[in-house]
């Protein structure tokens, strides 16, 4: 049974692996394109979600849809056939790993008390909102495992 549970672990690990770079490619993506003074970003900033929050909540959506399919099929090796219940159990992870990706990334990117640690340190400071995603990344990971495995596709 633990090795069992080891090799789910394994492929789930791989697929994160895949989603994290597809994620984050297109988190920098969107973060290239939505430029601070853009309007996209003017009408987010009202409900205090900054350009790196906006990109994080958006490069966290598709990725996700990619996981979903990838984790049931491979990971968690569930065939049963896609039901309102196994989406929605999904949807309830994700939309916990969407509020807990895009609190930490607008704390890590916007608290003053970090970012004037952070400004100490030129070579920090140059790659922070980086640094920040993938600080990000793992607390998502933990959420979306421990979720997919003990509740969607147990």
């Amino acid at each position: 049974m633990l090795n069992r549970e080891i090799q789910v672990f394994v492929v789930f690990v791989i697929i994160a692996v895949l989603r994290t770079l597809l994620d984050i490619a297109l988190w920098q993506l969107l973060v290239w394109l939505f430029k601070e003074k853009s309007a996209i970003v003017r009408f987010f900033t009202k409900f205090n979600l900054n350009r790196f929050a906006l990109a994080q909540a958006l490069s966290f959506l598709v990725s996700s849809a990619v996981s979903y399919f990838s984790n049931k099929e491979i990971a968690f090796n569930n065939t049963d056939p896609d039901s309102v219940e196994l989406v929605l159990k999904f949807g309830i992870v994700t939309g916990v790993g969407l509020i807990a990706s895009v609190w930490v990334i607008e704390i890590l990117t916007s608290n003053k008390k970090i970012l004037s640690i952070v400004n100490k340190y030129p070579l920090v400071k140059k790659y922070w909102p980086l640094l920040a995603k993938l600080v990000t990344v793992g607390v998502t990971l933990v959420i979306n495992y421990l979720g997919l495995r003990l509740w969607v596709f147990k």
